[in-house]
C-alpha cells in the first residue's frame, strides 16, 4: 500500500492550507476512533494515485499501480527520447498517462514511445514535427507485449526524416521506412486519432503478428482501429525499394498470414491516403473493415493475405481521381457486403489493381489451417467468396478481373449489387471488364451470378444473372439513393466528411487540415452504433448474423412474430443472429429490427421470400458433343438444362461402352481403352437426353516435329504472345491475335510423312480450325483436316487430336476461323504439335561412289610424287604411297551419308590388312568401326568389305599391315565408299521416342546450361555443343556415375545445338539452346 503522504500529495498542490487536509478535519470531527478506521480502510484497499510530470526522467520515477493517472504538464517540448511505459493495471482500474489538457502536450522532435504491460492508456498528445523512426509508437518493450491497451485521441503529424538519413536511402535507391503505429500484443486499440501528412514508407498503423504467431497462431489477437482520421499520406515513387510497404494500414504480414487475428477496423476517415496500391492490406485470417470512408484516395482496400474477411458498410469516393480503386480480391472465404463505390477511375497509373470490384485469379491454394507454418507469398486462389448488396455508381470497370498473379478460378457468390452510370459520366465501361483476354472466362466465369442490375452500359460478357434495368439516382447528400430496384447497398450511416473530424472522428483538438481547436474532453466524442447488412432470407427457415460495432451498451427488439434475435443486449463491439421461421406464403413478407445504444437508434429491414413456384425443364445439352482423347487421359462434359432458372437442375451421365469411355457423376470421361463410347446425359426431370460421342485413341508416341520450327503468322500479337510461343514446347506461353479468322504456318524443315496434329488452347476453348500442308514454300496447300464446326476444348491434359492418313508434308498451315461457347475476339493458342516419320527419300544413288565428291581431311604421311589425294580421284592408274605401318587417311563425303559398303584398290594387287572408320561428327573424333580387315589375307584389284547400314560424314582409312608383302610401304590406289541407297531414319536424325525425363535448363542460357538425363540413361554417352556453323564448341562424356552434364562458358549471343549421342557417335537427339 502507498504511505498517506503518497496518496493525498499530487505535485500540483504545492502549497495547502492545514484546515484544507481531509485527514485533519476527519480528527476534529471524529476523533481517534475515526483515525484507526480510516487507516484500517485504507490498509485493505489500493488506492489510485495522480501524478503530475513534465519529463521523461520524472516519469521513469513512478512506481504505477492500478487506477494511477500520469498526467503531463501542457508546454512544448523537444525531446527525441523514446519512453517506455511499462506498467499492469486492470480491466475495472487502467493506467492512464494523459496530456494535461488535449493537445496541451505537444512533442515537436519526435518524442518515441513503448506501450508495454496490461490495460494502458495512453490520450491526449500532439506530435507536430520532428523525426520520425521505425516502430514510432510500438506496443511493446523488448519482449513484454502490451495488452488491452489504448492510444487515443492523439495526433501525430507530419514527422519528417533527418538529412542523414534521407541522403543515405536516396544513394541506396530507396525510401527511408518508418512505421508510426505497431500494434503487438492482443486487444490492443488505437482510436479517436488523427494521423497527417506522412511522407515516409512504411505502413502508418501495422499490426504485427510475429507474437502471436510464436505463442499460438490459433489464439485470437483481436485489435480495434476505430474512428480515426488518416489525411495526406504521399504517394511513394514505387521504382524505389521500401516503397511497396506504404500502406495506411496493414493488419498482418504474409509470413502469418493464417493467424486468427480478428481485428476490427471501423468507423474511420481516409482522405488522400495515397501511400501505394493498398490503402488497407489484410494479411491475416478472420478481420472486419467497416463503415469507413475513403475519399480521393489513390489505391484500393486490398484482401491480400488470409481469409475471412468481412468488409461491408464502406464508401469509397474517387471523386474522379485517377488511381482511386474500390476493393481487390485475394484468397478465400471473404465477405464482401453492403459496401458504396463511386467516382473511383483508373485508367492512367496501376489500372489493373486499382478498380471498382477487382477479382485476383491467384495461384496457390489458401492455407485454413491456423496451426500451418508453411503458408505461401504468393496469390492465393479465391474460393466461397460473397460479393453482394453492393453499389458502384460511375465507376470505371466496376468488375474487373485480373490474371496477373494467376488465373485459377474464382469461386462463391455475386449477387445483388448494383452497378449505376449516369447517361452522361465519363467513366462508363462495360460491367466485367478484365486485364487480358480471357481472364474473365478463366477466372469469374465459375461464380454463381443472380439478382444483379446496371444501366447505360453493356454487361461485357456472356454471362447470366445481370440484368440491364431502368434505374434512377436521386441525390442524397453526395451519394445517390438507387430506385428500380431492391439490390444494392443500405448502409445506415452517411460517409464521413471534413466536418466530421474532431467531432465523430480523429482528436478533438485538430480539424480536418490538422489546424489546432479550442480544448476538449479526452473522452472519445461521439456515441459509435453501426450494423451490418443482412440480405434477404430464402422462404425456407433460417438465420444470419448482424455484426455491430459499438462504443456504447445496446439493445435489440424486432417486431414481428417470425423474426428471433439472440442475445438481445450487449456492449460495444458484438454479434446476434437474426432468425425466420418459414414462409409458406408465395408473397415476400418483411419486418424490423431495432438495435438502440447511447443516444443512437439504428433500424434495419428484414426481408424473406416468398415460395417460388416449380420451373419445368424444357431440355438438355451437352458440351463437346464430340471429343477424341487419348488412353490414359480425362476430359470434362458439360451439361445444361433449359431453362437455366429451371428447378431441378439434376442430370445423370452414362457410358454405352464402359470397357472404352467411362464418365462419373460429375461429367468427367475417363479413357479406358481404343475405341467409340456414346455418352448419354439425362435431364433428372422429363427425362431429356443428349448424346456426345468420344474417340479414345493410343498415347502420342515420338517425336513433335514442330517443336522449335519456324512459324509466321497473319495478325498483330498481343505483346509477348508471339507465334513462336506455338511450338516452344510449354503450356506455359501462348500465340494470342485479335480478330477472326488468322493463320499461322510452321516450316517442318524438311518433308516428313505426319499423321497426326495436336492443339492446347487456351483456358480451355474450343476453336475452329482448319489444316492445310504443302511440300514446298510455294506449292499448292491440301487440306488434311477439318473442324470449322468443332465444339471440342482443348486442355492440357485432353489436346485436340486430329489423326489422318499419312501426307508428305514440310509446312503445315492453320487457319482458325472461330470458336465454340466464346464470344470474344482472341485467338489464343498455347501448343501445336505435328508427329509423323521421316521419308526415305535418299541423298544418294545406291551404288554410287561418295569418294568422287569428297575431300581428304586429313593423312598420316604420304610420298611426294603420290599423295593421298590420288585415292579419290577415280583413277586406279595412280596412287597413295607412304612408307610404314600404319598409316592412315580421313576423307569428308561434305554430309551425312548412308553407307553400307567400302572398296580398297591396293597397289600391285597386295592383300592389304586394314581398319575402316566412320563419325558424323567430326573428322577427328567420334569414330567407330565400320569394318575390321585387320586380318586379311586376300588380295586381288579390290578388296570389299559390306556392313550394316550407317550414317556417316567422314570415313577413316588405315592400313595396318599386308599378308604376303614383306615391303615396308602402305600403296593404295583408289578407296571408294558406296552409298547405301537409303536416307537416315527419323530416330537418327530427330531422336529416339521422346523421353521425357530428359530436361535441358534454362533455355534461353547466359552461362551455363545443364543437361539432366534419366537416371536410367544407358544410351547417350556424350553431348556435343555446335554452333550454327556447325563447328563444335564443347564436347563432353558423360560419367557412368552421374546423368547430368553441366556447360559453364561464355558464347556470343544466338543460337546452338545441342547433340546428344551414343557410344557410336550415332545422333539420338539434337535440342536448340539460345545463348543470351
Amino acid at each position: 500500500m502507498k504511505n498517506l503522504h503518497t496518496f493525498w500529495s499530487v505535485k500540483k498542490q504545492k502549497e495547502h492550507d492545514p484546515d484544507d487536509l481531509p485527514l485533519k478535519n476527519l480528527l476534529k470531527k471524529r476523533g481517534l476512533k475515526a483515525l484507526f478506521f480510516f487507516i484500517f480502510l485504507f490498509s485493505s484497499q489500493v488506492f489510485a494515485t495522480d501524478y503530475t510530470i513534465n519529463s521523461i526522467n520524472e516519469f521513469n520515477n513512478l512506481n504505477l499501480s492500478p487506477g494511477d493517472v500520469v498526467i503531463w504538464e501542457n508546454g512544448t517540448y523537444n525531446s527525441d527520447e523514446r519512453l517506455t511505459f511499462r506498467a499492469n493495471g486492470t480491466a475495472s482500474n487502467p493506467i492512464t498517462l494523459k496530456a494535461e489538457t488535449p493537445g496541451g502536450v505537444i512533442f515537436n522532435n519526435g518524442l518515441q514511445m513503448n506501450i508495454a504491460g496490461n490495460y494502458l492508456i495512453v490520450e491526449g498528445f500532439h506530435w507536430k514535427g520532428g523525426y520520425g523512426a521505425s516502430n514510432f509508437i510500438q506496443f511493446r518493450n523488448g519482449t513484454t507485449y502490451a495488452q488491452n491497451s489504448t492510444i487515443r485521441n492523439c495526433v501525430i503529424d507530419g514527422l519528417g526524416v533527418e538529412p542523414g538519413d534521407a541522403a543515405e536511402a536516396e544513394q541506396d535507391g530507396a525510401i527511408v521506412k518508418h512505421r508510426w503505429i505497431v500494434l503487438y500484443g492482443n486487444n490492443n486499440s488505437v482510436l479517436n486519432c488523427s494521423f497527417l501528412n506522412k511522407s515516409t514508407a512504411g505502413a502508418l498503423v501495422l499490426v504485427e503478428l510475429e507474437y502471436n504467431a510464436e505463442v499460438n497462431r490459433c489464439d485470437i489477437v483481436g485489435h480495434t482501429i476505430s474512428n480515426n482520421y488518416f489525411y495526406k499520406y504521399e504517394k511513394m515513387d514505387p521504382s524505389l525499394s521500401n516503397s511497396g510497404d506504404s500502406e495506411t494500414i496493414r493488419v498482418g504480414t504474409s509470413e502469418f498470414q493464417n493467424v486468427d487475428c480478428r481485428t476490427t477496423v471501423s468507423n474511420n476517415y481516409f482522405v488522400e491516403a495515397d501511400g501505394e496500391n493498398e490503402i488497407i492490406t489484410n494479411k491475416s485470417d478472420n478481420n472486419t473493415y467497416q463503415n469507413n470512408t475513403f475519399r480521393r484516395c489513390r489505391g484500393s482496400l486490398t484482401l491480400r493475405h488470409g481469409s475471412g474477411a468481412t468488409v461491408q458498410g464502406n464508401y469509397f469516393l474517387g471523386e474522379n481521381v485517377d488511381g482511386t480503386g474500390g476493393i481487390r480480391i485475394v484468397d478465400s472465404d471473404h465477405t464482401i457486403t453492403n459496401n458504396y463505390i463511386q467516382d473511383c477511375i483508373t485508367v492512367i497509373d496501376q489500372a489493373k489493381w486499382n478498380n471498382g470490384i477487382t477479382f485476383m485469379g491467384g495461384s496457390t491454394n489458401s492455407q485454413d489451417d491456423c496451426n500451418a507454418t508453411n503458408v505461401s507469398n504468393g496469390y492465393q486462389k479465391s474460393e466461397d467468396i460473397t460479393v453482394a448488396n453492393n453499389t458502384i455508381v460511375n465507376t470505371n470497370a466496376p468488375l474487373f478481373f485480373n490474371g496477373d498473379k494467376g488465373t485459377n478460378r474464382n469461386t462463391g457468390d455475386v449477387n445483388n449489387n448494383v452497378i449505376f452510370f449516369s447517361s452522361n459520366s465519363s467513366n462508363i465501361t462495360d460491367v466485367i471488364t478484365e486485364d487480358d483476354n480471357g481472364d474473365f472466362s478463366s477466372i469469374g466465369s465459375t461464380l454463381s451470378y443472380s439478382g444483379n442490375v446496371y444501366n447505360n452500359t453493356n454487361l461485357g460478357a456472356s454471362v447470366n444473372g445481370f440484368s440491364s434495368t431502368s434505374l434512377s439516382a436521386s441525390n442524397n447528400g453526395e451519394i445517390f439513393s438507387i430506385s428500380g430496384t431492391n439490390a444494392g447497398s443500405n448502409i445506415s450511416q452517411p460517409p464521413f466528411t471534413d466536418s466530421d473530424v474532431a467531432v465523430s472522428v480523429g482528436a478533438c483538438f485538430v480539424n480536418s487540415t490538422g489546424n489546432s481547436l479550442n480544448s476538449c474532453s479526452n473522452t472519445p466524442p461521439t456515441d459509435v452504433l453501426t450494423l451490418s447488412a443482412i440480405n434477404d432470407f430464402a422462404a425456407t427457415a433460417g438465420s444470419q448474423t448482424l455484426t455491430i460495432a459499438s462504443n456504447v451498451n445496446w439493445t435489440i427488439s424486432d417486431n414481428s412474430s417470425w423474426i428471433t434475435v439472440s442475445p438481445t443486449s450487449g456492449v460495444n463491439n458484438g454479434n446476434a443472429t437474426i432468425s425466420v421461421t418459414t414462409n409458406s406464403e408465395s408473397s415476400t413478407r418483411t419486418g424490423t429490427v431495432t438495435v438502440s445504444g447511447g443516444n443512437l437508434t439504428r433500424t434495419i429491414t428484414i426481408t424473406q421470400l416468398g415460395v417460388a413456384g416449380t420451373v419445368s425443364v424444357t431440355g438438355v445439352a451437352i458440351s463437346p458433343s464430340s471429343s477424341i482423347i487419348e488412353i490414359g487421359n480425362t476430359q470434362q462434359l458439360t451439361a445444361t438444362i433449359s431453362p437455366n432458372n429451371a428447378t431441378n437442375q439434376n442430370t445423370t451421365y452414362n457410358s454405352n461402352n464402359p470397357s472404352v469411355a467411362t464418365i462419373n457423376s460429375n461429367g468427367v470421361i475417363n479413357a479406358i481403352s481404343t475405341g467409340e463410347a456414346i455418352i448419354t446425359v439425362t435431364a433428372e426431370d422429363g427425362g431429356f437426353t443428349d448424346t456426345a460421342t468420344i474417340t479414345v485413341i493410343t498415347p502420342t508416341t515420338g517425336d513433335n516435329l514442330a517443336l522449335n520450327k519456324p512459324v509466321t503468322a497473319t495478325g498483330t500479337p498481343d505483346g509477348n504472345n508471339i507465334a513462336d510461343n506455338l511450338v516452344d514446347g510449354s503450356t506455359n506461353s501462348r500465340w494470342s491475335v485479335n480478330g477472326f479468322p488468322q493463320s499461322f504456318t510452321v516450316d517442318l524443315g524438311e518433308s516428313f510423312s505426319i499423321n497426326k496434329t495436336e492443339f492446347v488452347f487456351h483456358q480451355d476453348r474450343a476453336y475452329q480450325y482448319i489444316i492445310e500442308t504443302a511440300t514446298s514454300a510455294n506449292g499448292t496447300y491440301t487440306e488434311i483436316v477439318d473442324r470449322s464446326n468443332s465444339s471440342t476444348p482443348g486442355t492440357v491434359s485432353a489436346p485436340v487430336t486430329d489423326s489422318f492418313s499419312s501426307v508428305n508434308a514440310r509446312y503445315v498451315r492453320v487457319t482458325v476461323s472461330g470458336a465454340f461457347g466464346y464470344s470474344g475476339p482472341w485467338i489464343s493458342i498455347l501448343e501445336f504439335r505435328v508427329f509423323g516419320n521421316a521419308i526415305d527419300i535418299p541423298n544418294c544413288t545406291a551404288g554410287s561412289n561418295l569418294s568422287l565428291n569428297a575431300n581428304i581431311s586429313s593423312y598420316s604421311n604420304q610420298q611426294t610424287a603420290n599423295p593421298a589425294s590420288n585415292i579419290i580421284d577415280d583413277n586406279t592408274d595412280n596412287r597413295w604411297s607412304a612408307e610404314g605401318f600404319p598409316q592412315n587417311a580421313v576423307i569428308d563425303l561434305g554430309e551425312e551419308y548412308a553407307i553400307s559398303e567400302i572398296e580398297v584398290y591396293p597397289y600391285n594387287n597386295r592383300a592389304y590388312q586394314f581398319v575402316v572408320e566412320g563419325s558424323s561428327t567430326s573428322a577427328t573424333s567420334g569414330f567407330s568401326i565400320l569394318t575390321d580387315a585387320s586380318n586379311n589375307t586376300s588380295g586381288g584389284s579390290v578388296i570389299t568389305r559390306s556392313f550394316s547400314t550407317q550414317t556417316v560424314r567422314y570415313v577413316k582409312l588405315t592400313v595396318t599391315g599386308a599378308s604376303g608383302y614383306s615391303g615396308n610401304w602402305s600403296s593404295i590406289n583408289e578407296f571408294r565408299v558406296i552409298c547405301a541407297g537409303s536416307s537416315q531414319s527419323l530416330s537418327n536424325r530427330i531422336g529416339y521416342q521422346e523421353d521425357p525425363n530428359i530436361s535441358i535448363y534454362p533455355n534461353p542460357f547466359t552461362t551455363s546450361l545443364t543437361v539432366q538425363l534419366s537416371k536410367n540413361n544407358t544410351e547417350i554417352t556424350s553431348v556435343q555443343l555446335i554452333d550454327m556453323y556447325g563447328r563444335e564448341v564443347s564436347n563432353q562424356l558423360i560419367d557412368n556415375s552421374s546423368n547430368s552434364i553441366h556447360f559453364s562458358t561464355s558464347l556470343p549471343k544466338g543460337v546452338y545445338f545441342l547433340r546428344l549421342l551414343n557410344s557410336n557417335n550415332r545422333l539420338i537427339k539434337t535440342e536448340k539452346v539460345i545463348s543470351n
